[in-house]
């Protein structure tokens, strides 16, 4: 076995995490400071992830068009798990969890102008609420229920339920290419965000402080 091959998660984050490291001192910071910049960071994480998943729906929309039986079948099956991963990771940056700590606010999100990236947004959020999160009753999903007779002969009658489902496998041409631009305005905005709290995480350190980072991060290097 290539000894150079990391065996574990964590080795192999460690690998990664020096070949992307341009500075020559670094520590890792994990107090209740820095948590509003790591937070605007995952965000920002996820709104790109979204991004890229909804420029894979529009190729397999447009793929689709050409495609014909169980290749079909099976481009609507990934069509379907892209869309609900995109709107599902798109409201995780909506929703405040306990590991980060922030969360977006649409109200702080788009300007009076921005009436169409604010309505698809509510639409999204709806989808998650209603449709993907807790399966409630909303535009994404119809449920009907039936009951129906068979009848012989004028005598002899027969009942059995039935039921259909139609769920929404995705967005329309529109509204994805809406979804990418409210991802780039989300982006820029959470990217402001993050600098602004790097800058305020800096501005909050004492020379004390500073200097105490500094020989830790000069310590961690020379004992390796």
């Amino acid at each position: 076995m290539d000894k150079t091959v990391p065996n574990s998660i964590d080795k192999a984050i460690e690998v990664a995490r020096q070949k992307n490291n341009e500075f020559e001192y670094t520590i890792d910071l994990d107090d209740k400071k820095i948590k509003r910049f790591k937070g605007y960071a995952s965000i920002t994480f996820d709104l790109r992830n979204v991004g890229e998943f909804i420029s894979l729906l529009l190729d397999i929309k447009k793929k689709n068009v050409e495609e014909q039986n169980q290749e079909l079948k099976i481009n609507q099956l990934i069509e379907r798990s892209l869309f609900v991963s995109s709107i599902v990771t798109y409201a995780r940056c909506f929703t405040k969890t306990d590991g980060r700590g922030i969360k977006l606010e649409s109200r702080d999100c788009f300007a009076t102008n921005q009436v169409d990236l604010k309505k698809l947004h509510d639409s999204l959020m709806e989808i998650r609420n209603q449709y993907l999160a807790h399966a409630g009753v909303s535009n994404s999903e119809r449920l009907f229920a039936s009951v129906n007779f068979n009848i012989v002969d004028n005598k002899e009658v027969s009942m059995r339920l039935s039921y259909e489902i139609f769920g929404q496998y995705g967005l329309d041409k529109n509204e994805m290419l809406t979804f990418i631009e409210l991802v780039k305005h989300l982006i820029g905005y959470t990217i402001k965000k993050r600098h602004e709290a790097a800058k305020g995480y800096i501005q909050s350190l004492t020379l004390e402080e500073k200097n105490g980072l500094l020989k830790k991060a000069y310590d961690k290097k020379n004992a390796r």
